[in-house]
């Protein structure tokens, strides 16, 4: 899912081994940081279609995106 926010843009799919976990991903650290703040690690894949990802509880990341939206 792509989620286009005033903070920044980026991509949220599940993780390919564990569904409860989700990876938020961007091309940009700062887009990614701003959703996941300081709580989660962002690694840098510089081949990677999305240079910066978090890996998140599925829960927390939804939490995050309506906490985002409410704000």
């Amino acid at each position: 899912m792509w989620v286009c926010l005033n903070t920044g843009f980026v991509s949220i799919v599940e993780h390919p081994m564990h569904s409860d976990l989700v990876m938020v991903r961007g091309r940009r650290k700062e887009d990614v940081a701003a959703l996941v703040k300081d709580e989660y690690f962002i690694e840098q894949t510089d081949s990677r279609d999305y240079r910066f990802r978090a890996i998140a509880p599925k829960a927390k990341v939804a939490r995050m995106v309506s906490e985002a939206v409410e704000n």
